[in-house]
């Protein structure tokens, strides 16, 4: 019996830091998504910028 709370405790472990590695890895693409975004946005502005000049 000892044994399978082990395993369950490690298991219930394993995924709880798996659904923090998902979390993060949501997080980061998000503000990577945001950051191409914000690029993509001043990039333009500069085009435009140089188009009026």
């Amino acid at each position: 019996m000892k044994k399978i709370s082990w395993l369950k405790k490690l298991f219930n472990w394993k995924k709880k830091k798996n659904k923090n590695i998902d979390e993060n890895t949501f997080l980061k693409n998000k503000n990577n998504k945001n950051q191409l975004l914000q690029d993509k946005t001043i990039e333009n502005n500069n085009i435009q910028k140089n188009t009026e000049i």
